[in-house]
């Protein structure tokens, strides 16, 4: 016996494929309203405001004594020679936790690394009282002349050790999931980041003035990114918002209020 064939399914309506091309349309329109608001915003900065502004954030951590800074043409950077490397040292480590992925790490260098870093610490502690004690007049006893160029070293391996510590504790307090990763994993990275950190340094003795201006612009970056990070997550415990972040855009607002 024979059957009738099944009817024929009603034609599904053909959903329009992503329009890919317009998502990057919007994403290229917001990159160039983006850039043409930073080339307005810098044609307003003429080089007298740009330092004056510099200058008044540098005010804000740093003594600013012309004997212990650098100077671009008659120009004293707004940090001292410590202070620049130690803000330069901060956005050299932070620069490696994205370059090596793990802005979610949720622990400090292991221990011998850890002790490496610790030594830092004391070495920018004992220069700086040593360059304290001869500031009072000589007459009290230290143990060498002070110079910029320790000054400098000094602050970048504090810089670079604070940054490494810092960030994990930035890292724990945001993410709801967090990565068994380290700031700094071996000997190999730290190796990386003292490498670079001498090259910054040969730039900034040896180098022609534009470095050390240079300088400047990303040390005081490294001063707002620094005091940015301490005043986020305070905004984010009073608000009581921590470990809620599953992505970057959800810190908007403490981050906002941070900045």
């Amino acid at each position: 016996m024979a059957t009738d064939p099944a009817p024929p399914s009603p034609r599904q309506p053909q959903l329009p494929a992503p329009n890919v091309w317009a998502r990057l349309g919007r994403r290229r329109a917001v990159a160039l309203a983006a850039a043409v608001a930073v080339v307005v915003l810098t044609s307003l900065w003429t080089p007298a405001v740009l330092r004056a502004a510099l200058h008044a954030v540098g005010y804000a951590v740093c003594h600013q004594i012309a004997d212990h800074s650098f100077f671009v043409g008659g120009w004293q950077l707004p940090l001292c020679a410590r202070c620049t490397g130690t803000f330069l040292g901060v956005l050299l480590g932070f620069g490696m936790v994205f370059a090596r992925r793990r802005t979610r790490c949720n622990d400090i260098p292991p221990f011998p690394i850890s002790a490496i870093l610790a030594l830092f610490f004391i070495a920018w502690g004992a220069d700086g009282l040593n360059s304290y004690l001869t500031l009072l007049g000589g007459s009290l006893p230290h143990l060498y002349e002070p110079h910029n160029a320790l000054r400098l070293t000094t602050g970048m391996l504090l810089g670079i050790a604070l940054s490494s510590l810092v960030y994990p504790v930035l890292s724990m307090t945001l993410w709801v999931r967090v990565r068994d990763q380290r700031s700094i994993e071996s000997f190999k990275e730290l190796g990386v980041l003292l490498l670079a950190a001498g090259v910054i340094i040969l730039g900034i003795l040896f180098g022609p003035e534009p470095l050390r201006y240079a300088a400047s612009v990303l040390s005081t970056l490294g001063v707002l990114m620094m005091l940015m990070v301490v005043t986020t997550l305070t905004a984010i415990v009073v608000l009581r918002r921590e470990n809620r972040a599953t992505r970057w855009r959800d810190l908007w607002l403490p981050a906002c209020l941070g900045l």
